[in-house]
């Protein structure tokens, strides 16, 4: 059953991935007088399967790299906490991917390429109902780095303002973290993307499998791009997404 859903979750986040390029760059992103670049150091967010899996696979990485390779670009992955991302391409990688557009920030942002699909995960023993944000107040809560900048200030609101019901609420590093918060009943609900919740939850024993729900209450979709510290890096790799879009990778 693992190995169908994974080879399912492939097609489809590679459909979803690639469906977000942006066709509308000019004949400079073909420009043969670009330097050659044979290595670049990427930096990308940890703990994240199927996306980012370990410093050889994931959805992410292959198609970054992939990216890469039609420009003659070999990458070297980085991995760090999804915090300190920005942070390191602004002090000494090449680039770092999934991360979101920052104003006059000195950086070169790609077009949007990453899907991520966040949802509300709780037990369905626990009948918690969830038809919005507003209703996660009094809950014990645990996210995923970021989650409260970006999405949306209805998630600040609850997490920041005083309520008559107190909302305790998390956020982690390691995702893994998160499944086993929700499995020992130390979290009442996870914020998480459902393709990450699902890899792990495949992953558990089947005595510690349980039964779940999932609350669409955020925006269906984030979308995020890949930030580098020259003009010329950022259009190479637009350019290689481009090309895996047009041959099919």
């Amino acid at each position: 059953m693992q190995s169908r859903y994974l080879r399912k979750l492939r097609s489809l986040s590679s459909k979803l991935l690639i469906g977000f390029i942006i066709n509308t760059f000019g004949c400079a992103l073909f420009n043969t007088n670009l330097q050659a670049f044979e290595m670049v150091h990427i930096g990308f967010g940890q703990d994240k399967p199927p996306y980012v899996i370990n410093e050889e696979s994931g959805l992410e990485i292959d198609l970054v790299k992939a990216a890469f390779a039609t420009q003659n670009t070999e990458v070297v992955i980085r991995l760090f906490p999804r915090k300190t991302l920005y942070q390191q391409v602004k002090k000494r990688l090449d680039g770092a991917s999934s991360l979101t557009t920052k104003a006059n920030d000195g950086l070169f942002y790609s077009t949007p390429y990453l899907v991520f699909f966040n949802v509300l995960v709780t037990k369905t023993e626990n009948h918690i109902i969830a038809n919005n944000v507003a209703d996660l107040a009094g809950l014990r809560i645990s996210s995923w780095q970021g989650a409260s900048h970006l999405l949306g200030p209805e998630l600040q609101n609850l997490i920041h303002q005083n309520h008559q019901i107190p909302t305790t609420y998390h956020e982690v590093n390691a995702q893994t973290q998160q499944i086993s918060m929700l499995l020992t009943n130390r979290a009442d609900a996870l914020i998480i993307d459902r393709n990450i919740f699902r890899w792990y939850w495949l992953k558990l024993p089947d005595t510690d499998k349980f039964e779940y729900n999932i609350h669409q209450i955020f925006p269906r979709t984030s979308v995020y791009q890949a930030a580098f510290r020259t003009e010329e890096l950022r259009d190479r790799f637009n350019a290689g997404l481009i090309a895996i879009r047009n041959n099919g990778t």
